[in-house]
């Protein structure tokens, strides 16, 4: 996004959300992949409490090259977990679950037993083979759409209408795109007008950064000026209904992307990963009474929003167990002190993501599979500058200064060994704290 200093994609709308509200520069998900990132900014809870800590499956890939074992990973929210959609619902609010779901399905488990009154296109999996009508049948309350509607432009129209029929009481929209995900597709006057972009930019050799991305960049490019476009709409009809100075408005991703569609000079990693491409994402955040055109490098992540709009609805959560911080105060005045906290990953389990690409049948960008694993059982933790991963299977601990070492290349953990131990003792103690697993067991299978 512009904001965040891509020169090549236009995203007009984003940007101004950026200069009207508050950039978080230190903004995590709380996990390095969508379904358990998505249950913490649900739940306003870490990994350890929901049990939700991947996708699918904990197992991936070759058993025999399995260190350890991985504990059962839950691919749907507890019963018991009272949402952030359940919270506002049950003071007054409309809700709505508009896209990507990816924790169940069903009256209990999908949005409809989270707390959302609407549910348009959510289910526990992806997109399907194509952001293109027809949609996949397992796309609710989007197959009426005619031959050829793109996925992302019927999900931006479903939200104002939604708020139109609403617009009378408080609502709350969970807009969660499908796009930029894999298939990597775009309407075809978009996908041109990118590709003509990138060849004026680089001809046929270039050390522009995006110069020397996959071929599929451009379309890429293209799925996310769709998303910005969408965020235009929105803006437009909040002022036409005289809401805009009564809603708040947060923008940020679930994980960080692949190689082929960021810069691997700024950050090192990708999705799926702990490292810093993995997790840190963009983030802002507009509230009627902001600072605007402010930034604040506090570090925060996802499972922030639950208590800050709790605190901005007026609502009384004293007696919940969440782990996020309410963060009004710094989008009130984002260059006051805030108290500093640790922020925890939890990953006890392998991932599979390859980095590597082939075209789909539908001549998309596709992944081949990977032999090896992305990121092998791990968790890691943030203090201040500082940033712990520790392996369960007795890899060599990392300790990174991120603010002066992004790219994550400096292990410091055997220089600055006080800090190493205190950080390690208090992730282990976090895990106890929060229900996590502090060992796993060895993989009978394990051929190494």
């Amino acid at each position: 996004v512009g904001f965040a200093g891509n020169d090549f994609v236009e995203t007009p709308a984003i940007d101004q959300l950026a200069k009207d509200g508050v950039v978080f520069t230190q903004a995590y998900a709380d996990a390095p992949n969508c379904a358990p990132s998505r249950a913490a900014i649900l739940s306003g809870q870490y990994a350890p409490r929901t049990g939700v800590y991947t996708v699918a499956t904990g197992d991936m890939g070759d058993v025999t090259k399995r260190k350890l074992l991985t504990p059962k990973n839950k691919m749907f929210l507890p019963e018991q977990v009272y949402t952030i959609a359940e919270l506002l619902r049950d003071h007054g609010y409309a809700t709505a679950s508009i896209g990507k779901w990816n924790l169940g399905h069903g009256a209990v488990r999908g949005p409809e037993g989270q707390g959302f009154d609407l549910n348009i296109a959510g289910h526990r999996g992806g997109v399907g083979q194509s952001h293109f009508a027809p949609y996949s049948t397992q796309l609710p309350n989007v197959q009426n759409a005619p031959a050829g509607e793109y996925l992302t432009d019927r999900l931006n129209a479903e939200t104002l209408r939604f708020i139109e029929q609403h617009k009378t009481q408080p609502f709350f929209v969970y807009l969660s795109h499908y796009a930029p995900h894999f298939p990597i597709q775009a309407p075809a006057e978009a996908k041109k007008k990118y590709e003509e972009k990138r060849e004026a930019f680089c001809g046929k050799k270039s050390k522009l950064t995006f110069c020397e991305m996959s071929d599929y960049y451009p379309e890429y490019a293209a799925m996310i000026e769709r998303i910005d476009r969408g965020l235009a709409q929105l803006r437009a009809q909040l002022t036409k209904d005289g809401l805009d100075k009564n809603t708040t408005i947060v923008l940020m991703s679930d994980n960080g992307g692949y190689p082929f569609v960021r810069d691997p000079n700024a950050q090192r990693g990708q999705k799926s990963q702990l490292y810093e491409g993995g997790i840190h994402v963009p983030m802002v955040w507009l509230v009627p009474g902001n600072q605007a055109a402010a930034e604040t490098d506090v570090p925060v992540s996802g499972v922030d929003i639950y208590p800050t709009f709790a605190a901005l609805a007026g609502i009384d959560i004293k007696k919940l167990l969440l782990d996020g911080t309410d963060l009004s105060p710094l989008i009130f005045s984002p260059s006051r002190a805030f108290p500093q906290r640790d922020l925890f990953w939890y990953l006890p389990g392998y991932t599979t993501d390859s980095t590597e690409e082939q075209e789909g049948e539908q001549g998309n960008l596709q992944l081949k599979p990977q032999e090896g694993f992305t990121q092998t059982p791990a968790v890691a933790m943030r203090r201040g500058n500082w940033k712990l991963i520790w392996y369960y299977d007795g890899a060599p601990t990392e300790l990174y200064n991120v603010r002066v070492d992004p790219l994550e290349k400096y292990n410091q953990f055997l220089v600055e060994k006080k800090r190493g131990a205190e950080m390690l003792q208090a992730l282990k103690q976090w895990l106890v704290a929060s229900g996590g697993v502090v060992e796993l067991p060895k993989n009978p299978a394990y051929q190494p």
